[in-house]
């Protein structure tokens, strides 16, 4: 056999060979995918199983949260009722109290009023409390307890917290506005006058305003009112009282029995300020108005009303005064002290205060009426019981106690006991030389009618000439200070009217 033909049968062997290895490559992948299409139906058959399983648990889990939800419903719908409640008996209370705060009413007697007029315990209160400042409770609610709590510091950072998540215009003007109740309770008049005017913008887009929001509108103009009056801007005070005014003879045809008490107080502001400004009439017709609201009401055993009549019948004494009418005046305090009755056990610092204020502003018609010794007498009750006040709180009734010491000087001024009268304001001015340094209008004030009574005193004794005039000059640069106070400017004009006599006696000499 040639190579040549070797060659060829050694392909032909090969050939044979890969022939049947690749016969067996072929069955065995034949066999694979024959396995491979039995498996893929059983996985078929299983995804379908599992399928309709997960199908039948999903409509499961949808019927069983259809219930779940339904209940929900109920649940959310109860707990918003209860917050609801609560806060309405916050508010309830809250409103209250807060027409109490105004009046330097103790906590002890804000709380006793409170109990009293809505018939709960202490300790009906202090669970109300407990259940409001809770974690889970709103923002708001949180706030009114704390506020209800006397701790209007949590009360400010749970209303300020309860505004950055309120929506609607009614919640936002609701929350400013208690929000500036705290800042107005703390004495912050700068922050408590932005929030009220926040509170009338969105109040202004409340279309269908509610009784409760109408008496917060009015409660904000008294207020604002309140706060330019303490500035001496009683033109803008009288503006603002005027918007309460309108609002609260709404509230009163609303309901009589509730509002007419607000009515009553608006007119006090009014008469107030009226005397201010010296527009007696005015003040005085206001004064009666209120008088013949709070002769209507019941307050043998509610200390707050009683302070708000005795208020009336006090400051309408004061007009008389001021009007030189000094027999009407003397009968307005004659009926004030009446009304009082006997302060023995009474431990609110507001009936002291308005009890010493009564007695030295009668003891002042009493000189005027030429009785010393009984005006002696009253004068000095009010002074005694300001120097009990004074170490009580020194920056709280430093101008009262001041002023009861400037009476006391009036009423030795008006006895001829100038010398009496010069030592005891020389060392009044010198014992509270650092207070009176303050530019407070109330403190400056009752500076300038200190030195201007010092140099009535040293004028009329007809010694010392020159320290006479320096006082009249003291007297006049403080109320130079103060040009929009229609009352310091008549002081200044007083004091001008000496200053030029004392002059004009000097030239002629």
């Amino acid at each position: 056999m040639s190579r040549k033909n070797m060659d060829y049968q050694y392909i032909i062997e090969l050939c044979k060979i890969i022939a049947v290895v690749l016969g067996v490559l072929s069955a065995l992948v034949g066999g694979f995918g024959l396995w491979a299409y039995f498996k893929n139906k059983q996985v078929e058959q299983v995804v379908e199983l599992e399928a309709v399983k997960r199908n039948e648990h999903v409509m499961s889990n949808v019927e069983n949260n259809t219930v779940g939800l339904i209940e929900n419903k109920k649940d959310v719908s109860m707990i918003k009722e209860e917050v609801s409640n609560l806060k309405a008996q916050l508010r309830e209370l809250l409103d209250e109290r807060r027409q109490q705060v105004e009046e330097y009413l103790s906590r002890e007697q804000q709380d006793e009023i409170i109990r009293n007029r809505f018939n709960v315990s202490g300790a009906d209160i202090e669970m109300l409390i407990e259940k409001a400042t809770q974690k889970s409770e709103t923002y708001i609610t949180q706030a009114m307890g704390y506020e209800l709590n006397y701790d209007y510091g949590m009360a400010e950072l749970c209303y300020i917290k309860a505004l950055e998540v309120a929506v609607q215009p009614v919640d936002k003007a609701d929350i400013l506005f208690s929000l500036g109740g705290v800042y107005y309770h703390n004495g912050d008049h700068l922050k408590a006058t932005q929030c009220y005017k926040d509170s009338i913008v969105f109040y202004g887009d409340v279309e269908s305003k509610s009784a409760e929001d109408l008496w917060n509108l009015s409660y904000i103009y008294s207020s604002l009112g309140i706060i330019e009056k303490e500035k001496s801007k009683y033109l803008k005070a009288i503006e603002f009282y005027k918007r309460a005014l309108n609002l609260r003879e709404k509230l009163v045809d609303l309901d009589y029995d509730k509002y007419v008490s607000d009515l009553a107080k608006i007119y006090m502001n009014f008469a107030v300020t009226y005397g201010h400004i010296r527009e007696s009439d005015k003040a005085i017709a206001f004064s009666l108005k209120a008088i013949d609201i709070f002769k209507t009401l019941d307050f043998a055993n509610e200390i707050d009303t009683k302070l708000h009549f005795v208020s009336c019948y006090s400051n309408l004494g004061n007009i008389y005064k001021n009007q030189n009418d000094f027999e009407n005046a003397k009968d307005s305090f004659q009926k004030t002290l009446k009304i009082l009755g006997d302060p023995v056990g009474n431990t609110s610092a507001r009936f002291a205060e308005i009890y010493a204020g009564i007695h030295l502003n009668y003891g002042e018609v009493l000189y005027e009426l030429n009785d010393n010794e009984l005006a002696s007498f009253h004068v000095n009750i009010g002074v005694k019981i300001f120097d009990n006040l004074f170490k009580i709180s020194p920056s709280r009734y430093r101008v009262k106690y001041l002023g009861s010491y400037y009476s006391l000087g009036k009423v030795l001024r008006q006895g001829r006991r100038y010398n009496d009268c010069i030592l005891l304001l020389e060392n009044l001015i010198k014992n509270q030389a650092s207070d009176l340094l303050k530019d407070k209008y109330d403190l400056k004030m009752i500076e300038a009618n200190i030195y201007f009574l010092l140099g009535q005193s040293y004028h009329e004794s007809r010694v010392e000439k020159g320290v006479s005039l320096n006082y009249f000059k003291k007297a006049y640069a403080i109320y130079s200070m103060f040009s929009e106070s229609s009352e310091a400017e008549i002081w200044k004009q007083q004091s001008m009217n000496y200053i030029d006599l004392i002059n004009k006696k000097s030239d002629s000499k």
